[in-house]
């Protein structure tokens, strides 16, 4: 018989070992009313998102997910990726070189022609008007008029290789060309007209994601993350300094602690300093990196279904989907939430961070009660040049995120407006 300490011993580690759970957040199940195979997800903010997947499924939610809404998307063939840059207009795509865009909200979808009938895999927009999709067959597409129209770039629709990739603006992407005997890494610093070549992979890329990070006016580094077969993880980045020169890649080639397939990784898109990075997988695996990629820790997913795609609109607040209609929702208990339930006394707009920010923020809005609130971003000429926020909101404390993908560098200014309370702050914008 095992002394008494030993089950003291084992009683507390297992309380730690809840708290530890609870402050970092959990993963709960969401009813998505399908059966269908989810394949991507994409969320502009906490409330709405858009799920898709199997014969041309597509789910949409106005209030974080307590209730998904079938939308058509006109097509029957499979979905693979989702991608919103507003509320309003989004784009997705699949198999046969399926591409579809909406400008209401997913509220009707059209689809757009295109050269190819390979898989597509990504979409991706990094400008109102510019966007790319990747696929199957070496295939890459481009779009210059918002995704009506799409070219092809050479060789595709052709040939064995794979094709994942993942812009970080206008000008900086990187690609994987998945080939049956050799994978290689490719990125360009201005807007592919030139490729540089990195490296050679020993695994299969499945995704990746990547950021700019602004280090000071005078030093930035690109980052990128790749994820793929038997819980391959490559991080790596480039640096650049004000003048465009820039320094040879460096990349660490890593294993995660499961050897499953990686099939998604995303960065949680409003953390400040954002070194937070969330991959999912086979088996419901789901893996989290809390220092830039070089080290991955298993988070509990809760199921054992396929999981294949991810989305972390704001810091601490994700969603993952998979296989026969799993949606997961990741949220932490404790800290501070997007929306506190404490009123908060006066009205209160705080300083953007990070500022200079390049291209996204997140300000903290805290309100006396519940009322309208208008926020805008404004040019040093008074003229409103982007509508952030124009809805109802609780009284408590709210976490805003800003986008300012679209704008040139310079200086903005973000003004919130209530019935009875107006408050201007300095944005400053540098790419």
């Amino acid at each position: 018989m095992k002394p008494k300490s030993n089950y003291v011993w084992i009683l507390m580690n297992s309380v730690l070992l809840c708290a530890s759970m609870l402050a970092q957040g959990q993963w709960s199940r969401q009813e998505s009313g399908t059966t269908a195979d989810l394949r991507g997800v994409w969320f502009v903010d906490s409330q709405r998102g858009w799920a898709c997947g199997d014969s041309g499924v597509m789910l949409n939610t106005v209030n974080g997910g307590e209730t998904w809404q079938i939308q058509t998307s006109g097509i029957q063939f499979q979905l693979e990726d989702v991608f919103f840059l507003d509320s309003m207009n989004g784009w997705a795509c699949g198999d046969s070189g399926a591409i579809v865009r909406t400008t209401n909200g997913g509220r009707s979808w059209e689809s757009t022609p295109t050269p190819v009938r390979s898989l597509l895999h990504g979409i991706q927009f990094r400008t109102p008007r510019y966007g790319i999709a990747s696929g199957d067959r070496n295939t890459i597409l481009s779009s210059n008029d918002s995704g009506r129209t799409w070219s092809a770039s050479s060789g595709s629709d052709s040939g064995t290789a794979s094709i994942v990739s993942f812009w970080i603006d206008e000008r900086r992407g990187s690609f994987v060309s998945n080939d049956i005997s050799t994978r290689t890494q490719f990125f360009t610093l201005d807007a592919g007209i030139t490729w540089r070549q990195f490296v050679f992979l020993p695994r299969r890329i499945n995704d990746i994601c990547g950021l700019r990070a602004v280090y000071n006016p005078n030093f930035m580094r690109t980052y990128y993350f790749d994820v793929g077969e038997n819980g391959f993880v490559l991080w790596w980045y480039y640096c650049e300094d004000s003048l465009g020169q820039n320094c040879n890649a460096v990349g660490q080639i890593g294993r995660t602690d499961n050897t499953l397939p990686l099939f998604a990784v995303t960065i949680e898109r409003r953390d400040p300093s954002p070194t937070r990075l969330w991959t999912v997988g086979g088996r419901g695996w789901i893996a989290s990196s809390t220092d830039t990629g070089k080290t991955w820790q298993t988070v509990i997913s809760g199921t054992i279904k396929n999981l294949n795609g991810v989305s972390f609109p704001l810091e601490n607040r994700g969603w993952a989907v998979g296989d026969s209609g799993i949606i997961i929702h990741y949220a932490t208990t404790v800290g501070v939430a997007e929306n506190s339930a404490i009123s908060p006394k006066d009205f209160f707009l705080g300083s953007p961070f990070p500022n200079p920010l390049n291209p996204t923020a997140t300000v903290e809005l805290l309100l006396p009660q519940e009322e309208h609130v208008t926020i805008g971003v404004y040019d040093i000429l008074g003229k409103r040049r982007k509508l952030i926020l124009d809805s109802m909101k609780d009284a408590g404390k709210h976490r805003i995120g800003i986008d300012l993908v679209d704008f040139a560098s310079g200086v903005y200014f973000l003004r919130a407006t209530t019935q009875k309370n107006s408050k201007i702050v300095k944005l400053v914008l540098m790419k």
